[in-house]
C-alpha cells in the first residue's frame, strides 16, 4: 500500500476494505508505519464521529419563505442602490475617471491596430502541401546524387597520369 492509496481510504470511508479482510489489515499495517497518516486517520475518525452525532435543528415552520423573502429584499436593494448610484454620475465618473485614460489609450491603440493591419497578398504566403514537401525532398536528393557524380568525374581527371591524352 502506498501513501496515496492510504489518503483515499482515510478520506472516503466507502473506499475502505471490508474489516478482517487481508486489504484491511494491510491498511492497519500501513498507518503503524506512518505516523503522518496514523495522524491524519485519527482526526477524520473524529471529523466522522462529530458528524455522526450531529443533530441538525428543526427548521420553523415558514423558515423558506422568509428566507427567499429576504433573499429578494436583498437584491432588490443591491439593484436599487446600484441605480441611484448610476443615476448619479458626478459619484461614478470620479471613481471610473482614472481608469477611463487607460481605457481610451488601449480602445485607440486597438483601432489602430485594425486599421493598420494589412493581410498578406497570396503570392506572398507560402502554403505547404504535403506534396510539395515529398517533391522537395526528392529534388534535394536528386541534387544531392548530381553533386557527388561531379565530384567524382573531377577526382577522375584530376587523378588521370600525364602521359595519357584527356578525350
Amino acid at each position: 500500500m502506498n501513501r496515496d492509496e492510504a489518503i483515499e481510504m482515510i478520506l472516503d470511508p466507502d473506499r475502505r476494505p471490508p474489516r478482517g479482510s487481508a486489504e484491511h489489515e494491510a491498511f492497519l499495517a500501513y498507518l503503524e508505519t506512518s505516523p503522518e497518516c496514523r495522524s491524519m486517520y485519527e482526526q477524520q475518525q473524529g471529523v466522522w464521529e462529530a458528524l455522526e452525532a450531529w443533530e441538525p435543528v428543526e427548521l420553523s415552520a415558514g423558515f423558506d419563505e422568509r428566507l427567499y423573502e429576504r433573499i429578494e429584499q436583498s437584491r432588490a436593494k443591491g439593484f436599487a442602490a446600484f441605480w441611484s448610484w448610476l443615476s448619479r454620475p458626478g459619484e461614478w465618473i470620479a471613481v471610473a475617471r482614472p481608469g477611463l485614460a487607460g481605457a481610451l489609450a488601449a480602445l485607440l491603440l486597438a483601432a489602430g491596430g485594425i486599421v493598420s493591419y494589412q493581410p498578406q497578398s497570396a503570392d506572398r504566403v507560402a502554403v505547404q502541401r504535403p506534396w510539395q514537401a515529398e517533391t522537395e525532398f526528392v529534388e534535394q536528393i536528386d541534387q544531392a546524387l548530381d553533386d557527388i557524380e561531379m565530384l567524382a568525374d573531377f577526382e577522375a581527371l584530376v587523378l588521370e597520369p600525364e602521359g595519357q591524352g584527356r578525350s
